[in-house]
């Protein structure tokens, strides 16, 4: 069963009972309201069996950018259904949130926690995504309420909140409704962990949101757009600089599967995604990191109609996206993290001093190790004053094995030659 998660007395990372806590999260934003419960089921047991530990799910759909594959009733009364509003936010519907209900205990009881979107930005008006759907908007009267039977719902089930879903804060009345949300959920659950769930290659955060309490940790999204592929680090780095240490993890990576957004052509791979993961990870998003698959997300099923093809490229089936290998490289990561104290890791670029920027090293004190990533195969000099008593050994993260590092030592310094692996891996460095 689920464990109530807390944010360490170091404020940079999480815990779960004391012992550190890596979120391995997925997204399925849409499955409160596109997945049958036996889907559900076979999809719970197969994440569970990878080795995630989270799903992030909004409570209501996102309605701009959809899959039409809907069986759940509306959570709020409607005549128009899912495709035409208003929605009554008075008028919750109990057969929508007794069926949510049931699938987060469902995913509790093998070990994943739920990770809840409360107020996706398409409700609230003035956001970028309210102008594609203004007929289903949540009255600024109604936040309290609609939040406050969210929170009592599910927190027997510790889930994390994202008060926000994919915002930009545009104006102060729409940073209002996130901070009306967030001080309800806290009302009612205050032990439960929120954050903001922001925009694609953004770190702008408006100061009520960095100030307020309720706030405990920070989530950025480095996105599906292929000439962000900087933005796992840069984001990670802006985020460590500008505001008071939280735990800080990558919500919204490049999916698998998706294509570039933006009108390039392409689709992201296994490697997208271990890029994406990795440079966050040892750039300072250690708290976590989540996994998406273009079709799992939005509950895709062949041949449905998809809102949004001209800038993500059709999805795949859920049950085929399901067993991308993508996800599988996330919940090895997951593993890695925990082998390696990697929650405990400061980034420090001076380990690899002559290395491209793509390249990311930390130091873990707890260890004495040092960690850096390298997409690709390159020998590399590793600066260190106890290099010559270091272990070296690479991980080969495609294949997810361990390898032996073949090495030339010098005066606080190591070259690991450049190993037979035509892909992306770890250097771990340990006395």
């Amino acid at each position: 069963m689920i464990r109530p998660i807390t944010v360490s007395p170091t404020r940079d990372r999480f815990q779960v009972d004391g012992a550190p806590h890596f979120v391995c999260a997925d997204t399925a934003w849409n499955a409160f309201t596109s997945a049958t419960e036996e889907e559900w089921e076979r999809y719970t047991s197969y994440r569970a069996e990878q080795g995630f530990n989270t799903i992030q799910v909004s409570v209501l759909p996102v309605l701009h950018d959809a899959s039409l594959t809907y069986t759940a009733p509306t959570p709020f009364a409607s005549t128009g259904g899912y495709d035409n509003g208003p929605w009554d936010f008075s008028r919750p519907s109990s057969e929508y949130f007794d069926r949510a209900e049931r699938m987060t205990a469902l995913a509790a009881a093998r070990g994943l926690r739920i990770c809840l979107v409360l107020l996706w930005n398409n409700y609230v008006p003035g956001t970028w995504a309210h102008r594609a759907r203004p007929d289903v908007e949540l009255p600024r009267e109604l936040v309290d309420p609609v939040t406050t039977l969210v929170a009592e719902r599910f927190r027997a089930y510790h889930p994390i909140y994202f008060i926000a879903g994919d915002t930009r804060f545009e104006t102060e009345a729409i940073t209002d409704y996130f901070v009306a949300a967030m001080d309800a959920v806290k009302r009612v659950d205050p032990g439960a962990l929120a954050a903001m769930h922001i925009t694609g290659n953004n770190s702008s955060l408006p100061p009520r949101i960095v100030d307020s309490p309720n706030l405990d940790f920070y989530t950025y999204q480095s996105g599906h757009r292929v000439e962000h592929v900087h933005g796992g680090w840069q984001l990670a780095e802006a985020f460590l600089e500008k505001y008071p240490t939280r735990p800080l993890m990558n919500a919204e990576p490049c999916y698998e599967g998706h294509g570039h957004a933006g009108g390039v052509y392409g689709r992201f791979t296994p490697f997208d995604v271990r890029r994406a993961l990795w440079t966050s990870v040892l750039a300072g998003a250690k708290a976590g990191f989540t996994y998406g698959a273009h079709g799992v997300w939005g509950w895709h099923r062949r041949g449905a109609h998809f809102t949004s093809v001209a800038n993500s490229r059709e999805p795949f089936d859920w049950s085929v996206a399901l067993e991308f290998g993508g996800g599988w490289d996330t919940a090895f990561a997951a593993r890695v993290v925990e082998r390696l104290g990697l929650t405990d890791l400061t980034p420090d670029q001076s380990v690899v001093p002559d290395a491209p920027e793509g390249v990311r090293a930390a130091r873990v004190a707890t260890t004495g190790s040092l960690v850096a990533y390298l997409p690709y195969a390159d020998p590399v000099r590793v600066v260190a004053p106890d290099a010559a008593d270091l272990r070296f050994t690479i991980i080969d993260l495609g294949r997810r094995i361990d390898l032996t590092a073949e090495i030339v030592r010098g005066n606080g310094e190591v070259v690991v030659k450049m190993p037979e692996v035509n892909g992306d891996y770890l250097i771990v460095a340990s006395p």
